[in-house]
């Protein structure tokens, strides 16, 4: 199922994804892609934490 989108809104989520870093490419069918920044930040690396009790 599609929904349709006020112009309104769609233009304040493509510049809220775009000053995010993301890469959003609209299609002439009216897909919507959205692609996250590649310097995604991550929490810290899971084999690095000190998982023993304190």
């Amino acid at each position: 199922m599609t929904s349709i989108i006020r112009p309104d809104a769609l233009r304040r989520m493509v510049a809220e994804w775009v000053t995010a870093g993301c890469t959003v490419e609209i299609e002439p069918d009216g897909k919507i892609r959205v692609t996250p920044p590649a310097n995604v930040q991550r929490g810290p690396d899971p084999d690095l934490i000190d998982w023993g009790r304190k």
